[in-house]
């Protein structure tokens, strides 16, 4: 009676040491897609719907687009970051941006929802003229982690982690 007890808690022991080891190579075999989210008149498209825990935003902003705009997280008015790093984006034309990769460790539901601000910054024709700030409205980036059994011990797999 102990021995297939003992059988299968050795064999869920190893199938789970093979995940927590395997874990870091497993996520090397996802494809990563970068979603440009364009930027053109205080206004943003599309809302993207990142899925794998290397997938990447990054803003754009429009050619005829002078402003400068930086994006800042907040969620019922707590900072929220679901960029790798806690990076704050600031953008324009002439300086573009740089893929930001999500940290779906943040989402621990199965559909997250991350509110950011968009803040214009444009300067006049001439040095005296004062900048004008606008805040623009946003539709934010919705995060959906992976689903099924890589869902369940990837955050496992977090958990044991410490992340």
């Amino acid at each position: 009676m102990r021995r297939p007890l003992i059988a299968s808690s050795l064999l869920l022991l190893g199938v789970l040491f093979g995940i927590a080891v395997g874990h870091r190579s497993a996520l090397s075999f996802q494809t990563a897609t970068t979603y440009p989210i364009k930027v053109k008149n205080c206004t943003t498209t599309p809302d993207p719907k990142v899925r794998n825990t290397v997938d990447s935003v990054e803003w754009a902003v429009d050619r005829q687009d002078s402003a400068i705009y930086i994006i800042s997280f907040t969620q019922a008015g707590t900072p929220v970051n679901p960029l790798e790093n806690n990076a704050i984006p600031i953008v324009s034309y002439l300086s573009p941006d740089r893929p930001h990769r999500i940290s779906v460790s943040n989402c621990t539901t199965h559909d997250c929802y991350y509110a950011y601000k968009l803040v214009s910054i444009s300067f006049g024709q001439s040095p005296s003229q004062a900048p004008t700030v606008t805040l623009c409205t946003d539709p934010g980036i919705h995060v959906t982690p992976p689903g099924g059994l890589y869902y369940f011990f990837f955050r496992i797999w977090t958990w044991f982690a410490g992340a």
